[in-house]
């Protein structure tokens, strides 16, 4: 785009100089000299555009808009310098000599020509300058669309990168259940061959609930023990004080068998 505002740029440049020979020949004395233009005729060659230029530009322009637009310069250089033509060709008959009704005519009739040319030029670029401007707010109405897309994108990769690592801290964590004195797998599966195709989660899931029933089971053993133990215990404490009684009786029983056997001893 900046390309073909350029290339606009350069045939308003000469629009403008088309604008001056315009001027110049308005005036009461029609003298290039004053304008500082060639006192000799202007070659007809230098009105057809230059052939490498001309295939530049309709490369690097294609929009349409600004195609018109420099057709409508070429045509008004054309114009101004075929009226520059005329101009050097009424110097050359004399700075002073006076126009005839054709020349009149002829030059009216190219200035208006011109004019109307050159009002088209500055219509097409106005309209070539607000399209650029509209061209522009969208570009940046897009870019910062681009930017807050490529902004989304950037927090969902820190979030991706985020969660990556929460993922692999959790798969290198040291889970308790890992510590856990499990039966070996082996054992497990000959005593549980259905789980023999579950996955490692499912089959760890499943150890560990076979390793929670036996030992909540030996842990009901281990109650039922310790109850039968404090039986015992009682038990044992009772034949215990049954026993004490018992030397007491017996202690008792001898003491009083003493003098029995005193009497016995006296007898013999």
């Amino acid at each position: 785009m900046d390309h073909q505002l350029q290339a606009v740029a350069g045939g308003r440049g000469k629009a403008s100089a088309a604008h001056v020979l315009q001027a110049s020949s308005a005036s009461p004395v029609h003298d290039p000299k004053r304008l500082g233009l060639p006192t000799h005729s202007v070659s007809s060659l230098s009105t057809l555009p230059i052939p490498h230029v001309t295939m530049t530009i309709n490369s690097i322009v294609t929009d349409p808009a600004l195609r018109s637009f420099l057709q409508t310069s070429q045509h008004a250089r054309e114009q101004a310098l075929g009226l520059a033509d005329r101009l050097a060709a009424i110097s050359a008959a004399g700075p002073n000599a006076p126009l005839n009704t054709d020349q009149h005519a002829t030059l009216s009739k190219e200035q208006k020509l011109l004019n109307t040319n050159l009002s088209h030029l500055r219509g097409l670029h106005r309209a070539a300058y607000l399209a650029a401007r509209d061209t522009k707010s969208q570009t940046a109405d897009a870019r910062h669309e681009v930017d807050v897309l490529h902004l989304q994108l950037q927090n969902l990769y820190y979030e991706q990168r985020h969660l990556q690592g929460e993922i692999a801290a959790c798969e290198t964590h040291d889970h308790e259940y890992q510590k856990l004195p499990l039966a070996p797998a082996d054992d497990f599966l000959a005593k549980h061959p259905k789980y023999a195709d579950s996955d490692e989660n499912a089959l760890m899931i499943a150890r560990i609930e076979d390793e929670r029933a036996e030992r909540e089971a030996l842990e009901q053993q281990r109650q039922e023990l310790l109850k039968r133990k404090q039986k015992l215990i009682t038990e044992n404490k009772k034949r215990r004080e049954d026993l004490a009684n018992l030397d007491n009786d017996l202690e008792k029983f001898i003491d009083a068998a003493k003098p029995i056997q005193k009497t016995f001893e006296k007898v013999v």
